[in-house]
């Protein structure tokens, strides 16, 4: 999903996201990639582990933020996480990807 699609009130990102919030049957698994740059068609970034309630509740609170507040907000979110996200080793998102925690 496109961030700013997924911070669009009513957007159809936007509704999944938040649906994703009441279903109990497995764990949600939020993860933000961030894309820093592009050498010879490879994607290099970061894949950025989220609290998905804390997505959700990030996402309502920006929604009703005017477009340009909104995408500002956005940027800032963006550039939080990849400053401030812990490093983790492929075994760690492994686990994270099989269990939906972080250890």
């Amino acid at each position: 999903m496109d961030l700013s699609e997924v911070y669009a009130d009513g957007s159809d990102s936007n509704s999944f996201l938040a649906a994703l919030e009441t279903q109990t049957c497995w764990p949600v698994l939020a993860m933000l990639l961030h894309v820093e740059c592009v050498e010879h068609g490879v994607h290099r970034g970061s894949v950025i582990l989220a609290d998905h309630s804390d997505l959700v509740r990030d996402v309502a609170f920006a929604a009703a933020l005017p477009d340009a507040q909104r995408e500002a907000h956005i940027r800032e979110m963006v550039r939080r996480c990849v400053r401030y996200a812990s490093q983790c080793t492929m075994m760690e998102l492994i686990t994270y990807l099989k269990t939906g925690r972080c250890d």
